[in-house]
């Protein structure tokens, strides 16, 4: 029996990275944020392994 499907190439879709962000690399964009983020890490706590 032949199969009536046809076999489709897979398409591949280009990236381009924006090299402008990587002046943005070291900087805290949202102090605040963090650090309510690192008090809530602080009171949780992670999971051990």
């Amino acid at each position: 029996m032949k199969s009536s499907r046809k076999l489709l190439k897979p398409k591949s879709a280009s990236i381009q990275l924006d090299t402008r962000l990587n002046k943005l690399e070291n900087q805290i964009l949202f102090p605040e944020k963090l650090q309510k983020a690192n008090e809530k890490l602080k009171r949780i706590g992670l999971p051990l392994k």
